[in-house]
């Protein structure tokens, strides 16, 4: 099995990206914060990877992190879940607000996920909820007031800039070229974005 490939990004459509190792092209599948993060075609790229073979197909799926990759074991060993709805729920929010979900059996956030109908998230809850309090998968579980996260952060800046007019593929890549702290709020990176289009 692949642990991680490391590599130069070759192409990407809106959910995965074909990796160059050593002149190899691998198709790897990726949520949206991640392919809205990868740089420009030629860049370096790393993603541990989950593979998944089954009698149809052989699939990779790739993770920024070893915690987000364990996450994302955890979710397909719910009855129910594939890999698709899994990668689908990592799309829908930063990891550690959808554990914080899972822990609180918030059934309302689960069921917002295209995808999740309640039948699946009460037993994502149930298959899920204790494991994560005890293991937590070194992840830190917000506060209810915690503030979004660089992930969240980056989705809603993106968004912002869209829709005062710029291009989606622009507004990424103004996004990806700001130098993100942990004290920047959202309005405060749309102030950098701004600024740096007018350079």
């Amino acid at each position: 099995m692949i642990g991680f490939l490391s590599g130069n990004l070759h192409r990407k459509d809106e959910h995965r990206a074909v990796i160059d190792v050593n002149g190899v092209g691998y198709e790897v599948f990726l949520a949206k914060d991640t392919l809205y993060q990868l740089g420009e075609t030629g860049s370096s790229v790393r993603f541990e990877i989950y593979t998944h073979v089954n009698e149809n197909a052989f699939h990779l799926y790739g993770f920024k992190t070893l915690s987000e990759k364990m996450f994302f074991q955890k979710l397909i060993s719910v009855s129910g879940v594939g890999p698709k709805l899994a990668l689908q729920l990592l799309s829908a929010m930063p990891v550690r607000n959808l554990m914080q979900a899972l822990i609180e059996g918030n059934l309302t956030v689960l069921t917002s996920i295209s995808g999740v109908g309640k039948k699946t998230a009460e037993r994502l809850v149930v298959e899920l909820k204790d494991k994560f309090k005890e293991e937590g998968l070194g992840l830190p579980i917000p506060a209810a007031n915690d503030d979004q996260d660089g992930d969240s952060k980056i989705r809603d800046v993106t968004s912002a800039l869209m829709n005062l007019g710029y291009p989606e593929t622009q507004a990424r890549r103004i996004v990806q070229g700001l130098d993100i702290n942990q004290a920047d709020t959202v309005q405060s990176l749309i102030k950098k974005s701004l600024v740096k289009t007018q350079k």
